[in-house]
């Protein structure tokens, strides 16, 4: 493994420079699925190194090389933690044998873009607090929204908002369930000095809030346990981020057979002219079928979409077939 880790460094160097000249600090090291070792992840945030293994629990003279060859190529003093993903408990734990659990636990900042996040090395969730590969998706999202309005949907910590508002956005809507995540996001709000004026930050089930804007009406049982409140509603841009599967009393998500379930009520807030871009990870789901079922929903919905532009994950998530996980598409009417 530890050579396979090596290899990746090489080819990574190159790449290292121009983000760090960019402004960049945060990128996955290792990709293991396709560079020699499926199963094993490694990540840079800044100080922090972010080892996962999904297969089988990595032993500790594993962890114990794999902390010797990045030290060796990174040197600087980092803070390793190890995010156990192979049974049904996530373990995250620090690596550092003198680390105690206030420090793990203390929040440092990395930065892509120029622009500044909160990352925690161990923390409730089984997610670092960052998704790195969606690096690409928020470039494409800086370069095209200056000046555009938001709606930033199943948001997490606010990663896509906080860069729309620091490219020049506004107003940024960023919708997700979870207070904690939002929470984050206003701590990366805060530390690239955007204020609250153009920023909102709404802990609300997705559908209900997207229902409402787009004016469709909000269905199922959570009509008699209350929600928030909006009027209709359209955007310059919408991006749509659903996880894999999702149930709640206003509706249920599923990628793999019904993107479109989410997908027609999260069009349906664009604009005319406007762009929505929106991610599916599954990697059961070829690229073309999702395509076709994205142009045959909207064409449904009377917004046909005029264009779409593919967004490939960059140079740190290699994928020599060209089919990656994560599919990105910028869909524009």
């Amino acid at each position: 493994m530890t050579e396979c880790i090596g290899a990746a460094f090489k080819t990574r160097s190159g790449l290292v420079n121009a983000l760090e000249a960019e402004g960049t600090d945060t990128l996955r090291l290792f990709h293991g699925v396709n560079e020699g070792f499926p199963g094993v992840t490694i990540d840079k945030y800044g100080a922090q190194v972010l080892i996962q293994g999904f297969r089988r629990r990595l032993s500790q003279s594993e962890l114990a090389e794999i902390k010797a060859v990045v030290s060796a190529h990174l040197g600087g003093p980092l803070l390793f933690v190890y995010n156990d993903r192979s049974g049904k408990v996530i373990k995250n734990v620090p690596l550092e044998e003198k680390t105690d659990d206030n420090k793990a636990r203390a929040p440092l900042i990395c930065r892509e873009m120029g622009v500044r996040y909160r990352v925690v090395g161990v923390h409730r969730g089984q997610d670092p607090l960052l998704f790195i590969d969606l690096r690409a998706a928020r470039r494409f999202v800086t370069a095209h929204c200056k000046g555009k309005s938001v709606l930033n949907l199943f948001a997490y910590t606010c990663g896509v908002g906080v860069a729309a508002a620091a490219a020049g956005a506004g107003p940024v809507w960023n919708v997700d369930f979870s207070q904690s995540a939002l929470d984050y996001g206003k701590e990366n709000a805060a530390l690239n000095d955007i204020n609250d004026d153009g920023m909102r930050f709404i802990c609300q089930d997705v559908f209900p809030v997207i229902r409402q804007l787009s004016g469709l009406g909000v269905k199922g049982k959570g009509r008699r346990h209350g929600f928030l409140r909006f009027r209709p509603r359209v955007f310059d841009m919408v991006f749509l981020d659903p996880p894999t599967r999702a149930k709640s009393r206003f509706g249920a998500v599923d990628i793999i057979n019904d993107y479109q379930g989410v997908f027609k009520p999260a069009l349906l807030c664009v604009k005319p002219g406007g762009t929505i871009i929106c991610t599916n990870h599954a990697p059961s789901v070829g690229l073309e079928d999702w395509l076709d079922r994205l142009r045959r929903c909207a064409h449904k919905a009377g917004r046909n979409i005029e264009r779409i532009h593919i967004i490939e994950p960059e140079a740190d998530f290699p994928s020599p077939d060209r089919k990656p996980p994560l599919k990105i598409a910028a869909c524009e009417f």
